[in-house]
């Protein structure tokens, strides 16, 4: 019946506009990651031994964006999301540029 919901006869391709909640990952990424969702879990910062393969992990992925970007691995950072990332560049950008917010 046209008009019900989820009935897609009408619409055969699904327009997604809000990316910045989430975003649909590439096949290529979505294979990398699926040990990470699956086997090696942990928290990169903790103590325990399972978050070894974490931590491991997290540098190579870091690596890998330097190399994408040819910067050195010092200045690549990864945040856990967008208001860290934000705050982190924010920071940066401060502290680097106005003697007025060294601190933030």
């Amino acid at each position: 019946m046209k008009g019900k919901r989820g009935d897609n006869r009408e619409m055969n391709k699904r327009i997604y506009l809000d990316n910045a909640a989430t975003t649909r990952v590439s096949e290529e990424v979505l294979q990398e990651m699926l040990p990470y969702f699956r086997e090696c879990y942990a928290n990169p910062s903790a103590i325990y031994g399972f978050a070894g393969e974490a931590k491991k992990a997290v540098g190579i992925a870091r690596e890998r964006a330097a190399d994408l970007i040819q910067r050195a691995r010092q200045v690549v950072c990864l945040g856990q999301g967008n208001h860290s990332v934000v705050a982190l560049a924010a920071w940066a950008q401060f502290s680097t540029t106005s003697p007025k917010f060294k601190t933030i």
